[in-house]
């Protein structure tokens, strides 16, 4: 497929001088070579380490060969590390591990066995872990010339590190040839032109006023807390004239600590959109709920299931008394702290849902997933909306309702057009705001669906994903 991009490229990059001396090196013919019977279907499945940062790992492997003179032998094992140093990948966040099963994998893949074979196993386990394991690595496949592997492990990580350009996070000074630090500049160039070649627009900065952000394992980590650079990148986000918008599940007693870290988020879309309000003004723009005779039919399908109701008022939380130690057994331990700090407890919970005229969102929380399809299937003749969230949880809202509506209602209140908004997500729920939003990114922790609706990738939770995304696809208005 991208095969014929690669054809093609150099005619658009601009770089004749460069070009023609690569023409006529030895690892010009080697790399076309390694291009031809490039095997695709083992590649990792990804628009971040997937078939593009491959070929372009490729061709900038091929260059380093070229300028730091191999041999035709060593570039070819060059080339073999270079394609198929991810296909140990299952996920396209931080993973020292992967080298170790990409290498694990090389020998079904290319047919290569004995010392040369060693050296490419001990080149791929290394690029994806410290210098320091080096001495360690070489010993454990039985390498004697440790300086021709040191060598050709250093121009591995630097052809995989130059194309760090794709997540904006290249230092030349980690580069550890000559070489590569003059292909700097260059690998820049061959990405804006790659992806533009790809898809026109894909990877340009834009200008954006809207940006919906969904909070759970997008915005916040695995510990539930806004990561330092994230806060940072926000800000910038805020001086491109960008205006984030929390885009949860959560309500307006869940959100307090991610509005401390991030005090300047104006708008938010609560309540999987049941709840839309000016955090600034503590003004309501928007509110939705589920009528008291919806409201019967989910006690009604649940009541011999053994799930936790959790009731989302507009201005409050309610949770059964005795079930809010519980949390870990319902799949949701992870969120201890923030229930006791932001929900009530009340010793009736069924009680309490039937004296509310309307509710804006249940959830349900299943002790397995299985229980919670199930109960998925008794509610599905019913008129309002499900979406899954964590391991075994169940969202409830209004008929019609969901992040996508919610995010609507915004973009009209403020005058905000699909075009001018972007969205940020991970999961099921997800989905209904990346229809709202003209550009959408998934977090690399997301699920399979999520990715496949999402124009671009981002790294994960963990890892600054969101801030990731701010630096590497925004601008600020001209």
């Amino acid at each position: 497929m991208s095969r014929t991009i690669m054809e093609n490229i150099w005619e658009r990059l601009d770089e004749n001088t460069l070009h023609r001396s690569f023409l006529r090196s030895d690892a010009y013919a080697v790399y076309e070579k390694m291009m031809d019977r490039l095997d695709y279907g083992v590649l990792f499945e990804s628009r971040v380490h997937g078939v593009g940062h491959i070929e372009r790992t490729l061709l900038l492997g091929a260059l380093i060969a070229a300028g730091e003179k191999l041999n035709a032998a060593d570039t070819e094992l060059l080339m073999e590390a270079c394609a198929y140093h991810d296909t140990g990948r299952v996920s396209d966040g931080f993973d020292p591990a992967h080298g170790k099963r990409s290498a694990e994998k090389l020998e079904a893949i290319t047919g290569r066995t004995g010392k040369e074979a060693d050296i490419q196993r001990a080149m791929i386990t290394l690029h994806s872990i410290p210098k320091k394991h080096r001495e360690e690595v070489f010993a454990g496949y039985g390498i004697r010339d440790t300086e021709r592997a040191g060598r050709l492990t250093d121009m591995l990580k630097d052809a995989d590190g130059l194309d760090r350009v794709r997540i904006n996070d290249l230092d030349p000074k980690f580069m550890r040839t000559q070489t590569a630090r003059k292909l700097v500049d260059f690998s820049w160039k061959l990405f804006r032109t790659y992806g533009g070649m790809e898809k026109e627009e894909r990877y340009c900065k834009r200008t954006c006023r809207l940006l919906a952000l969904d909070l759970d394992d997008t915005l916040v980590t695995r510990e539930k807390d806004v990561l330092p650079q994230t806060v940072r990148d926000i800000k910038e986000a805020l001086n491109m004239g960008i205006e984030p918008v929390f885009c949860t599940g959560r309500g307006i007693t869940e959100i307090g600590k991610v509005r401390g870290a991030l005090g300047n988020v104006r708008y938010a879309v609560l309540l999987s959109g049941s709840l839309v309000t000016d955090l600034k003004e503590g003004k309501t723009l928007y509110q939705d709920g589920i009528g008291r005779d919806l409201v019967q039919e989910v006690l009604k399908a649940t009541e011999n299931t053994d799930c936790m109701l959790h009731l989302h008022m507009a201005d409050r939380s309610l949770v059964q008394k005795e079930q809010l130690p519980m949390l870990a057994e319902y799949h949701m331990g992870q969120f201890t702290e923030m229930f006791r700090d932001a929900c009530t407890t009340v010793e009736d919970i069924r009680a309490e849902a039937l004296r509310a005229e309307k509710i804006p969102k249940i959830n349900l929380y299943f002790r397995t997933p299985a229980e919670r399809e199930e109960t998925r299937r008794r509610m599905e003749h019913l008129c309002f909306s499900m979406a899954y969230a964590e391991d075994a949880s169940l969202e409830i809202s209004p008929p019609g309702v969901n992040k996508g509506t919610g995010l609507l209602a915004l973009r009209r209140i403020l005058g905000v057009t699909k075009e001018d908004t972007a969205a940020v997500g991970d999961a099921e729920n997800d989905l209904e705001m990346f229809r709202e939003a003209g550009f959408t990114i998934a977090m690399s922790n997301a699920i399979g669906a999520v990715k496949e609706q999402a124009d671009v990738l981002t790294g994960d939770q963990d890892h600054n994903g969101v801030g990731q995304a701010v630096r590497m696809y925004f601008k600020g208005k001209e």
